[in-house]
């Protein structure tokens, strides 16, 4: 099998990068290069927006009731960000380190958009992609989880 010789890991807001180190005693190893957080994605939504005002009204009650409708877009469009600020975030380190083959690691709920976001040249060399949360993986166990997809 080759080896890949970047590894990238994500969740929601977590993003881990790893180079493959080829050493003669031990083999490829994991080397952690990167370790990124993204603020917005952690913490209650609750916590981060608020309306001052009160909630939306809705017609249908008579002005007796509210309407939370209008909060899943912002979660969305605050999801939606985060996948973008992934996708930059995975382009540049790409660039910056010229990976030969690479390999990638998220949920699958998210996997698709984040890889989506990414700028198509850096599509060819992603050799491997798993739909599967790897970010508290330990190191050396990566290839090995790689290897068994």
């Amino acid at each position: 099998m080759l080896t890949p010789t970047f590894i990238i890991l994500a969740d929601r807001g977590c993003l881990k990068a790893f180079a493959i180190e080829d050493t003669a005693t031990r083999g490829a190893v994991p080397r952690l290069v990167e370790n990124f957080q993204i603020a917005d994605a952690h913490g209650r939504y609750e916590d981060k927006v608020s309306d001052q005002a009160g909630s939306f009204p809705t017609g249908g009650t008579l002005g007796q009731g509210n309407s939370i409708a209008e909060t899943l877009t912002r979660e969305s469009e605050m999801e939606s960000r985060i996948f973008r600020q992934l996708a930059e975030h995975i382009t540049n380190l790409l660039r910056q380190h010229q990976p030969e083959l690479w390999a990638f690691a998220a949920p699958s709920e998210i996997n698709g958009a984040i890889i989506d976001g990414l700028d198509r040249d850096l599509h060819e060399k992603l050799r491997w992609n798993l739909k599967r949360d790897l970010i508290h993986t330990d190191a050396s166990e990566l290839l090995a989880r790689f290897e068994d997809a």
